[in-house]
């Protein structure tokens, strides 16, 4: 016989009997706690808690209803995310707010469930009574991400558990992976670095962070169609130029004579180089037919290599230089490339043999620009360049 006030509270329980009407009871009354207890830790979020452990049925089912959704993929192995990356994307999905996981934590199932326990980090937490309790929840241990093939499987994994997690489809993500693998793989242009892996995941943690900022608060499901609530921004994120200058190739830094190196080759600094050579080249054109050396722009001789032995040879023959005669002030050394002879065109003339118009010093013409006459020197009165 029921009691009375139990009657009151539910009506509707004349004719259960005792022990259903307990199980009833018992029921109601862990739904209950249960419920108290996820709002509780909704609304006591920390930034730095752990994400909450999804029951073993569930884990399966989506597991399982991943698999049917991917049949041509063979989820086994090395491709099954760890229990704790799948926490971890669910937590965002419940909270609404999509955090980054770098590469080094994209876990595997099979490595998780050979480390055991010995991967956790151990913590102090309060517990309902305000006494300190020690606790502790599992770590992922680092990825191995030494060639191309084990990124990509990680990458995979990450697919599947945001799948798993209802943030973003694996078709979708799958694109996301293909564009960073491509672009890591891609052959480095003439003169250019190729992409480095540090671009790569730079690029990755960048397009993360946008698809953060437009999809602040909102997590859930598509109401119209169901699909995946990151699903429709990765398009629109992966054409962001912020996610393309990081993975532009940098130029071949070029070295120089002093053991640094010089800026990039281009074709702003090829030009100027070419400019200041035509300069030089038509200095030491201009120098050589005035029958001097080719000077700098300090005022130096060119060729210094041979200075050394020029001063040497005329210090072991006595020779001492001897300074241009006012004669020949003003008058040029050479005419179509040949020596012109100086002693013609001076006052005391040549002493030389002369044959062909010339002797062995020389040319004999006029050394006067625009006169180089056959018939008479420099000092004459009727040169028509004086």
């Amino acid at each position: 016989m029921m009691d009375p006030s139990v009657m009151r509270l539910w009506p509707n329980s004349r004719g259960i009997g005792p022990i259903r009407f307990l199980r009833v009871f018992a029921a109601c009354t862990l739904s209950w706690q249960q419920y108290s207890q996820e709002a509780k830790r909704a609304v006591e979020r920390k930034h730095d808690a752990a994400p909450r452990e999804m029951p073993a049925p569930e884990r399966k089912a989506r597991l399982d209803n991943l698999r049917e959704a991917l049949p041509s993929t063979t989820i086994e192995d090395d491709l099954v995310p760890s229990d704790l990356l799948v926490d971890e994307y669910q937590d965002m999905q419940e909270s609404g707010t999509l955090l980054y996981i770098p590469w080094s934590a994209l876990g595997r199932r099979d490595l998780e469930m050979q480390l055991g326990k010995k991967k956790r980090d151990a913590f102090f937490q309060p517990n309902s009574e305000g006494f300190l309790c020690a606790q502790s929840h599992a770590v992922e241990a680092p990825t191995d991400l030494s060639t191309t093939l084990k990124l990509s499987k990680a990458l995979q994994r990450r697919g599947f558990a945001m799948h798993m997690a209802g943030l973003m489809s694996y078709k979708v993500h799958e694109q996301v992976q293909g564009w960073l693998l491509r672009e890591l793989e891609r052959e480095a242009l003439p003169g250019f670095h190729q992409v480095t892996m540090e671009q790569v995941e730079l690029t990755d943690k960048q397009f993360f962070m946008l698809l953060a900022e437009r999809s602040r608060g909102s997590l859930a499901p598509n109401p119209y169609d169901g699909s995946m609530p990151l699903d429709c921004l990765v398009e629109g994120v992966m054409r962001e130029h912020r996610i393309g200058m990081i993975l532009t190739q940098t130029k071949i830094a070029l070295p120089s004579h002093d053991g640094g190196t010089k800026r990039p080759f281009d074709d702003g600094n090829h030009a100027a180089a070419m400019q200041k050579l035509q300069r030089k080249n038509a200095e030491l054109q201009l120098a050589l037919s005035r029958g001097g050396g080719m000077q700098t722009g300090k005022g130096k001789s060119a060729g210094k290599g041979n200075d050394k032995k020029k001063r040497k040879r005329g210090a072991e023959e006595g020779v001492r230089k001897q300074p241009m005669p006012k004669e020949l002030e003003g008058l040029e050394s050479s005419y179509k490339g040949q020596r012109i002879c100086f002693g013609f065109n001076m006052q005391a003339g040549c002493k030389g043999v002369v044959k062909d118009g010339r002797c062995e010093r020389g040319l004999h013409v006029c050394a006067r620009a625009g006169c180089h006459g056959h018939n008479h020197g420099a000092n004459n009165r009727d040169c028509p360049g004086r």
